[in-house]
């Protein structure tokens, strides 16, 4: 058994993890995943237009459990996925727009697991996919994309494109947590007292879009390009939606919030034809 940051005097509140077997990890199941999708293109000399639905089911996902510190199968379950795509193009100017949308169905949250090792009850779909069976934990139930391509002259083009992310949703009843109408989640209420101070800049509901933009020049044998990326970011840490960049969790009772940042950024290429 050790301890998680071994380097830090145990306290009493220190818990050890304990070992697991080269048997007991060999127990985990081979992860799986299928889809049925239906759809449809059209296209003339000016619009194209795809449509598409699809029913997907991932079985035996595997993921991190913080509890027992280590790697499992989080169970089974479905979703579905409706995607559009519009796109006008017209001698040297293209504008298009995408739009998904990702729902989860037919999927059971409390369904229990058990960890041999430490003799405890795990919910890993709850903890790690979905608290409310109907939306991603880490997932945006809605995504947008819209992008622009100009070509100005055979040498000099220009492209910008944004993915529009509308909230958080599978993380509000964590982030608004109320035992009256979050019943399934009673057991968790002393962890979320805990965190009362979220949630953290309205992610849940809040519109957050990550924009690009880019200029390219082309000449005989060479390309430059100047590109600028998460232009609505900061460029040092700071409290702005735009930035945040959504983290997969691996224990929905205590991380109630985890995020990384995106900063603005720039970027030069050159390409050479030798």
């Amino acid at each position: 058994a050790h301890y998680e940051t071994p380097y830090i005097k145990p306290t009493e509140n220190s818990v050890p993890i304990e070992p697991v077997s080269l048997k007991e990890l060999r127990r985990l199941k081979p992860e799986k995943a299928s889809s049925t999708e239906l759809a449809s293109y059209f296209q003339n000399e000016l619009w194209t237009l795809g449509v598409s639905a699809s029913y997907n089911t991932i079985k035996d996902l595997f993921t991190w459990n913080q509890v027992s510190f280590r790697t499992i199968n989080a169970g089974k379950y479905n979703f579905v996925n409706a995607e559009w795509e519009i796109r006008y193009s017209q001698h040297a100017f293209t504008l298009g727009a995408n739009h998904v949308i990702s729902q989860l169905v037919n999927t059971e949250k409390n369904n229990e697991g058990f960890d041999s090792v430490r003799q405890i009850v795990l919910y890993p779909v709850r903890d790690a996919i979905s608290v409310d069976g109907k939306n991603f934990l880490n997932l945006s139930s809605h995504i947008t994309k819209i992008f622009v391509d100009i070509r100005l002259s055979p040498l000099f083009s220009i492209h910008s494109n944004a993915r529009l992310f509308w909230g958080l949703k599978g993380r509000e009843p964590i982030h608004r947590f109320h035992e009256k109408q979050n019943a399934n989640l009673q057991h968790y209420e002393a962890d979320f007292f805990q965190n009362q101070k979220y949630p953290y800049l309205n992610t849940e509901r809040a519109l957050q879009a990550k924009w690009n933009a880019g200029i390219k020049f082309e000449f005989k044998n060479t390309t430059v390009q100047f590109l600028i990326y998460d232009i609505l970011a900061p460029q040092y840490r700071s409290k702005n939606l735009h930035s945040l960049r959504y983290q997969q969790m691996a224990f929905s009772r205590i991380q109630t919030d985890i995020f990384a940042y995106d900063f603005r950024s720039y970027s030069v290429r050159l390409t050479l034809k030798l």
